[in-house]
């Protein structure tokens, strides 16, 4: 298993959840650590505003010799000629922004996107690209179990990005994770803090989480009496899936990428309860953290 760079906080329009736009000094700052670090994978996407055109700016440190970008997001109830032309645009402008004549992935951002009426032209654009050598791999973001087995039955993937982290556990336990990895598919973990909810003091959650304050104050008590800072827990969870080839951490800064590494680099097979925090069964919480 290996880290890979998750770059949305490169080049967002506006702050989100608090976080803050990371400079471009401190982007080169950060692709030159991962460069030391044999980091091999940087993850964007046209929607995190100019994270692409940031990445590919230039400077003195190359970016990984694996880049991950996405589809954008296809907001009408079918794929017809404009979907169609939006999609090609949008893979250029990637290729533009990013300087490059190639990638090592091209994900489809949302699964559902490929379940709508017309669909079919979209997979058979990711294949062209992919014969034509402008990306080696083509992948899909899948949310849960349900539209993940619905994906496979119509399309094949190298890659499949899918939400892992303590809380959300249903990929792992539903058996999904084996399956993929039986056909030989490339399986990226997101949101392994679970957007941060990880990560919060459980006296410090938003009101719309107050009702999980005591499940988060009982994991956060278990790391402490093991000595491990969230960040380290988290990552140790996402280190003990065996299935798992990329772990894509949000990185915001130099700091926060070194903070990562040396959690995710820590000696694995800490005893810890992992499986007793998970909320598989409460859509609701992870809906809207995922």
């Amino acid at each position: 298993m290996k880290l890979a760079i998750g770059s949305e906080r490169f080049g967002m329009d506006h702050e989100s959840r608090g976080d803050v736009r990371v400079s471009p000094q401190e982007v080169q700052a950060v692709l030159a650590y991962a460069r030391r670090a044999a980091i091999d994978m940087i993850d964007t996407a046209p929607h995190y505003g100019r994270s692409e055109f940031v990445l590919g700016a230039g400077g003195d440190t190359p970016l990984p010799r694996r880049i991950v970008t996405k589809t954008p997001l296809i907001d009408s109830d079918s794929i017809g000629y404009e979907e169609m032309l939006m999609l090609t645009t949008s893979f250029s402008r990637s290729l533009w922004r990013l300087r490059v004549n190639r990638l090592y992935g091209i994900v489809v951002q949302r699964g559902a996107d490929l379940l709508k009426p017309g669909a079919d032209a979209v997979y058979a654009q990711l294949k062209q690209w992919k014969a034509e050598g402008k990306t080696e791999k083509i992948g899909v973001f899948v949310r849960d179990g349900l539209e993940l087995d619905a994906l496979q039955s119509q399309y094949a993937f190298d890659i499949v990005q899918l939400p892992v982290n303590v809380l959300d556990q249903r990929m792992h336990d539903n058996g999904a994770l084996r399956r993929l990895k039986l056909k030989g598919i490339e399986i990226h973990a997101r949101s392994v803090f679970s957007e941060g909810l990880l990560l919060a003091k459980p006296d410090e959650l938003p009101s719309r989480f107050a009702s999980y304050r005591d499940h988060l104050e009982e994991y956060h008590g278990k790391l402490q009496d093991r000595r491990l800072q969230p960040v380290e827990g988290a990552l140790q969870f996402i280190r003990s899936v065996p299935q798992i080839d990329y772990a894509v951490v949000e990185i915001g800064g130099l700091a926060h990428l070194k903070e990562v590494h040396a959690a995710f680099s820590m000696k694995t097979g800490i005893d810890f309860p992992f499986r007793r925090f998970a909320l598989n069964e409460d859509l609701d919480l992870i809906d809207s953290t995922n």
